[in-house]
């Protein structure tokens, strides 16, 4: 099983994919991590999605049969994801009941790594999302999780695996 979850800042897709690798058997690259061990995984992503998505995804699979590929959501993604749901992925966005209350976690966990950064930062990521929403919108259709609360409870990880249809363990 490959899954590919995309989506708006501090909504939850690294800690699913996370929660995932622990509890369900898959391995978890995030695309925007700054882990050393999948250095190779994201440089390959960077060369070769999305033309060569086919490689990319043999190059996992070589690996570890079952993947969570985590990654935000630029504007121009349209075609990696395109082309990656065409080499296999299964491609999902997770979203927020309230888009002040995702402004806020990202700004806490930030602000761990910098103290000094700005909300505007968020904003630019945020915004990234918005150049694309149209398209998104298109792109996702019914693959869309609203995994952050408006008072900022996140659902489940199980509840989130069921609704993308990854087993539970035997």
């Amino acid at each position: 099983m490959l899954l590919f979850v995309c989506g708006w800042p501090a909504c939850g897709k690294t800690f699913y994919g996370d929660w995932l690798e622990t509890h369900r058997g898959f391995r978890h690259l995030d695309l925007e991590g700054d882990g050393e061990s999948a250095q190779e995984l994201r440089a390959l992503w960077e060369s070769e999605v999305p033309a060569g998505a086919p490689k990319f995804v043999a190059a996992l699979r070589k690996r570890h049969p079952h993947w969570v590929v985590t990654w935000g959501a630029p504007a121009d993604c349209l075609p990696r994801l395109t082309a990656i749901r065409a080499a296999g992925f299964d491609t999902w966005f997770l979203l927020p009941g309230n888009e002040s209350r995702s402004r806020l976690e990202w700004l806490q966990r930030a602000r761990l790594v910098d103290p000094e950064i700005k909300p505007l930062a968020w904003e630019k990521k945020a915004s990234e999302i918005r150049k694309g929403a149209r398209d998104l919108r298109k792109f996702f259709r019914d693959r869309c999780i609203e995994s952050l609360g408006a008072m900022g409870e996140r659902m489940p990880p199980e509840k989130i695996a069921e609704r993308m249809g990854v087993p539970a363990p035997p």
